[in-house]
């Protein structure tokens, strides 16, 4: 038929036209430009003269033939820039995942904010400073402050500040001082699970390339609070065994103020996701990995003041733990899996039984 080949030899554009020779046939075959190759050429000469009315009437016309034709969103995106649409263009764009250009798009429009609003911007952080400044000496000697730092729970929330700080001093008078408790420790999980799903739902597309449309924030932060929950019962199996001196609670209580430098750098970092390029994620990015990096010398130095551990058993049961959660995750997958093989079998059993009867 037409349009097939036995062995395909060469091929060659002639004009417009494509020729495909076949040597077993002897034949050669002419393909003639179609109206959507025609639209998407006449649309990229359009563009290329500064016709860009024409251009984007042609895209367009793409656009309706085939709208999952990622060039044509492209070439629409590129319209607008031109124009100075580009909150129009980062949208199409951010819709087909286009980050390279999205992020010199956003590079665009940031630089034009701050050519326009320059003088405001400045005087506006200038004021900011002034007002965090004036607020920082008045807020601790007003008298609903004082009173509020004289509750207890204010007290332990506060203690976080010193034990991110002074991790050895810090976690063991949350110990043996009892200066933290599980319902301050629950406030600062609680916390932190907040300023996690607002980071994994709304962050920067151009630093985390996440669109907050696709983003499960629920999922999210079961991925986060599963390995934690996952460590403290590992960890709590293996110092009940090995002589530590806490218990699940002393471990609990050490984990979640462990996590005080993620919600002290959220906010600043949730800003830079928004105002940061591509070309400057790397800031963002370095950050990110030195909280990560606190957040676990934390957890390893809280394991080794609450069970009173030298460095190497500590070490060791840092390994121990990471074992312990491993065997949790197989013994879990396998008891499912058997709790879903004995379900299927009962369930056979069934149909079988009401097969029968009927």
């Amino acid at each position: 038929q037409k349009g097939t080949f036995f062995t395909a030899r060469s091929i060659e554009i002639v004009e417009d036209n494509l020729l495909v020779a076949d040597i077993v046939t002897g034949t050669i075959t002419v393909f003639k430009p179609t109206l959507f190759q025609n639209n998407i050429k006449g649309a990229q000469i359009a563009y290329r003269d500064g016709n860009y009315d024409l251009a984007e009437k042609l895209w367009k016309q793409v656009y309706n033939q085939c709208s999952s034709y990622d060039p044509a969103v492209v070439g629409l995106a590129k319209i607008d820039i031109q124009k100075e649409n580009y909150n129009e263009a980062m949208d199409m764009l951010k819709s087909i995942r286009e980050h390279e250009l999205y992020s010199q798009v956003f590079e665009q429009l940031r630089g034009n904010i701050l050519k326009k609003w320059f003088t405001a911007i400045i005087f506006a952080v200038i004021i900011l400073i002034l007002v965090v400044i004036v607020l920082s000496k008045l807020i601790p000697h007003l008298k609903f402050f004082k009173k509020l730092k004289q509750f207890d729970l204010a007290k332990k929330l506060e203690f976080g500040w010193h034990v991110i700080f002074h991790p050895f001093d810090g976690f063991w008078d949350l110990k043996h001082e009892k200066r933290g408790n599980m319902t301050a420790a629950t406030v600062i999980l609680g916390v932190f699970i907040f300023f996690y799903a607002i980071r994994a739902q709304f962050s920067g597309y151009v630093v985390t390339e996440t669109i907050s449309s696709e983003v499960n924030a629920l999922y999210s932060v079961a991925l986060i609070l599963i390995p934690l929950l996952l460590y403290i019962i590992s960890n709590w199996c293996f110092t009940t065994l090995m002589d530590g001196k806490g218990d699940i609670r002393d471990i609990y209580i050490a984990t979640a103020y462990s996590l005080v430098p993620y919600i002290l750098l959220s906010i600043p970092m949730f800003i830079m996701s928004h105002v940061l390029t591509a070309s400057e994620a790397v800031f963002y990015v370095y950050i990110d990995n030195f909280c990560w990096i606190w957040i676990l010398a934390l957890l390893f130095f809280g394991m080794m003041t609450t069970h009173d551990y030298s460095l190497s058993k500590s070490i060791i049961t840092t390994i121990l733990t990471l074992i312990g959660i491993c065997l949790i995750i197989f013994i879990v997958l396998l008891m499912i899996s058997v709790v879903q093989k004995v379900f299927i079998a009962f369930y056979n059993v069934y149909k079988e039984l009401t097969f029968r009867a009927y």
